[in-house]
């Protein structure tokens, strides 16, 4: 790679931290419980465990997000009467509402970020997230 690379990648690296920073500014949540959040909107019910290899997290550090949302009235946990080490999470109707709005919020900011772009470009910053999305698998 070359310094110019680098640079380049740098400040791809400022792009996305600065959006992550608009999208945050004035939330009562950080990114890991909204990324929780988000997939228990798309996969409803979960254990701990699932969530955790979700979103990178031990289950313990998992539980702590989920204690902290469900003080917030944002998650409901469920024990299983065969085990009650086994928890169940679901989002509250508050949670639900809470995260569509985070949703449309998100999505308006990178509208507007995306805004000056060409059709082109747009098309080439698309190829670059799937590019990323792959780099993560």
């Amino acid at each position: 790679m070359t310094k110019n690379d680098n640079y380049e990648i740098d400040e791809l690296i400022k792009y996305v931290k600065n959006f992550k920073e608009s999208f945050l500014h004035d939330e009562k949540l950080n990114y890991l419980q909204i990324e929780t959040m988000i997939y228990l909107l798309e996969n409803h019910t979960q254990t701990v465990t699932e969530l955790a290899e979700r979103i990178d997290t031990t289950p313990a550090s998992t539980s702590i997000i989920i204690d902290r949302l469900a003080k917030k009235e944002m998650v409901n946990r469920q024990y299983t009467e065969s085990d009650r080490r086994k928890v169940y999470v679901s989002l509250t109707e508050t949670g639900s509402q809470e995260i569509n709005r985070l949703l449309i919020k998100k999505n308006e900011i990178i509208s507007t970020s995306l805004s000056p772009l060409t059709s082109k470009e747009k098309l080439l910053f698309t190829t670059l997230n799937e590019l990323f999305q792959k780099m993560n698998d």
